[in-house]
Formats: structure tokens, C-alpha cells, sequence
């Protein structure tokens, strides 16, 4: 784990091993992926739904 006496970097594995709380920690920026994408994806598919809510109506002659 971390450092050897010599050593002055980690390996690949005990990178992504992180200590051996690499399921907490790549969960977490997993989660945090997940929802930073959820917050790009979830207004353009809402624009998109107004828009076409909008147009509709407006074929309509403005009427509800």
C-alpha cells in the first residue's frame, strides 16, 4: 500500500486500488459523474419538451 521505501510513484494497480478504499472512492466520482451529466441532460430534454408544447399550441391558434 501507498509508497515503498525507494519508490517514487505508485503503480497503475495501487492507483486505482486507492488504499483499498477503491470501491468507495470510484463510487463516489461514478455517483458525482452521473449526476453532473443528469444536470446537462435534464434542461435540454425539458427545453425540448416546452418547445414542442410551445409549437403545438401555436398551431392551435393559441388555445389551451
Amino acid at each position: 500500500m501507498g509508497k515503498r521505501s525507494g519508490e517514487s510513484f505508485m503503480t497503475i494497480s495501487e492507483f486505482f486500488n486507492m488504499g483499498g478504499y477503491a470501491f468507495y472512492v470510484w463510487t463516489s466520482f461514478g455517483l458525482t459523474f452521473v449526476l453532473l451529466a443528469w444536470q446537462i441532460i435534464q434542461p435540454l430534454l425539458e427545453q425540448k419538451s416546452i418547445r414542442r408544447s410551445i409549437a403545438k399550441n401555436h398551431i392551435r391558434g393559441g388555445q389551451r
